[in-house]
């Protein structure tokens, strides 16, 4: 059997990614702590943007099966999740490199009992610079396995309560070089909303904050401070922070805007960024619930150096009056 070698690197988080008027979790992370070491063929690094980044290096002629986990502990990543209300856990992964051949992912919880358990249900695209978000819920049939005697069903249930840190594992396979950014991770409640005062941070919230008012810790970050408007647009600071917006810029919000009409369609657009994954959601009329016409919108090059993003939604002449809805994944 072929040993598989294992290097892990810790991620302490600092803060709480919130959602608002139809946007969610952000991308971009920063770290209060960067520990562990680059071990074997693995190694990690923060990329520019601040992604959490794992590379494995090419190796000779045979294959090589080299792996590496990201742990986020401490916070709420630790402790009894059933009392907490923890659902499930969030967060978006890519390629940086074309990969031949299926990605090997997983998440991995240990608990206080020292068992480990494993989720094999993490898709990550073998295309290169493709953001896939992901969510795994904390039952046992969403796909938790793992090794070892003992009723793994009443074992699940004594170890989700004694959490003590979770992560992502991500294993090459084969020869070529490989690696994997690792966004937003997130622990989320039934609703979809972030638990806890603890998670991935966007890096422009700490940025802003530290260069306005001086802050560098998420714990100093009061409601008041979050709750300011600093351009008067009517979106507080912190909801333009996480949109990817200009909280000093009343020209910069998040707003989707009609561009064409035509027979055969509507255009929307609306203001991206370059780690934004869009949903569009349509109601007709006000007698009727939103519901999703597309999702997984990623910006292209062109959208990303002009700020925003068009699509088009097709419908049959004569139907609306319609209602738009851009979801920041």
């Amino acid at each position: 059997m072929r040993k598989i070698k294992t290097t892990y690197i810790l991620l302490t988080c600092l803060g709480l990614l919130t959602a608002s008027l139809g946007f969610s979790a952000d991308v971009d992370v920063i770290a209060a702590g960067l520990k562990g070491t680059d071990a074997e063929n693995a190694s990690f690094s923060f990329t520019p943007e601040g992604y959490i980044t794992i590379m494995f290096g090419a190796t000779g002629a045979f294959p090589a099966r080299t792996a590496g986990t990201v742990l986020a502990d401490g916070g709420v990543f630790s402790g009894d999740y059933t009392a907490a209300g923890i659902h499930k856990v969030g967060f978006r992964i890519r390629s940086e490199l074309q990969v031949d051949g299926p990605v090997v992912a997983s998440v991995v919880f240990k608990s206080g009992s020292g068992r480990i358990w494993i989720n094999r249900n993490v898709e990550v695209s073998n295309q290169a610079g493709l953001w896939v978000a992901n969510n795994i819920e904390f039952t046992r049939a969403a796909g938790w396995e793992r090794d070892g005697p003992g009723n793994p069903d009443v074992l699940w249930d004594i170890d989700i309560k004694d959490v003590v840190n979770i992560g992502i594992r991500l294993a090459q396979v084969g020869s070529q070089a490989q690696s994997y950014s690792i966004g937003t991770f997130v622990l989320l409640d039934s609703s979809g909303t972030v638990v806890g005062a603890a998670g991935l941070m966007p890096s422009r919230v700490m940025d802003f904050f530290a260069t306005v008012y001086g802050i560098s810790d998420i714990n100093d970050i009061t409601d008041e401070l979050k709750d300011k408007d600093s351009d008067s647009d009517g979106m507080s600071d912190w909801l333009e922070l996480m949109a990817g917006t200009d909280p000093e810029d009343s020209n910069s919000i998040f707003v989707a805007k009609i561009v064409d009409y035509a027979a055969d369609g509507i255009t929307v657009s609306w203001p991206c960024v370059s780690d934004g994954v869009y949903k569009i959601m349509r109601r007709e009329g006000f007698g009727s619930d939103f519901g999703v016409i597309t999702l997984g919108l990623e910006p292209t090059l062109s959208d990303i150096a002009n700020g925003k993003m068009e699509h088009k939604d097709s419908f049959a002449p004569g139907r609306g009056p319609y209602m738009y809805k851009i979801v920041k994944q």
